[in-house]
């Protein structure tokens, strides 16, 4: 059995680095310590090449791929526009008037999109209420569905509030009000 010297785990004879931490245990043998000596003048024990200490797995050719979110609509708009109407935008979230507010918006790009959204919004708030027209389940699903249409806007006010430009969820996925 062979011994770390930088962490003391014991590992087999055959092995070259160490499981936990990763040191090269090739020129280290079974009798031979660590000199702590030699750490300070620069002979630190070689770590395994992509081996990460954390403990965390060890993926050498993991991708690095950037997040892509086909929703997130943010880099379209200027930041200067997004900055000096993000009022507006979120004033579209808080009803009609707001809605109106939003439209009537000096021509800006993210106060429109956020109107769109706003519209959508609305929308399917009309179509969940016609849904208290049906009696039992209707009167069961109705008010679950405006619930869930009302924790959508505050979602949307505070991405607005953020300066993101988002399409809204669930009601973004539903084919005819997109």
């Amino acid at each position: 059995m062979k011994i770390c010297p930088n962490c003391g785990k014991e590992l087999e004879d055959d092995v070259k680095f160490c499981e936990k931490c990763g040191c090269a245990i090739e020129s280290y043998n079974q009798n031979q310590g660590v000199d702590t000596n030699s750490f300070q003048d620069g002979n630190v024990p070689q770590m395994q090449p992509g081996f990460n200490p954390n403990g965390q797995s060890f993926n050498q050719f993991a991708p690095q791929y950037t997040a892509f979110d086909p929703k997130d609509h943010t880099s379209d708009y200027d930041k200067r526009d997004i900055a000096d109407n993000k009022i507006f935008a979120a004033l579209a979230y808080t009803g009609f008037m707001g809605l109106i507010i939003a439209l009537l918006v000096n021509n800006s790009p993210f106060a429109r999109f956020h109107a769109r959204n706003a519209a959508m919004l609305a929308v399917a708030d009309i179509i969940a209420a016609f849904l208290f027209f049906i009696p039992f389940i209707g009167w069961i699903a109705g008010p679950i569905i405006l619930l869930v249409l009302f924790v959508v806007r505050i979602v949307a006010f505070v991405r607005v509030l953020k300066g993101k430009a988002m399409e809204l969820p669930i009601v973004s996925d539903v084919g005819f009000l997109a």
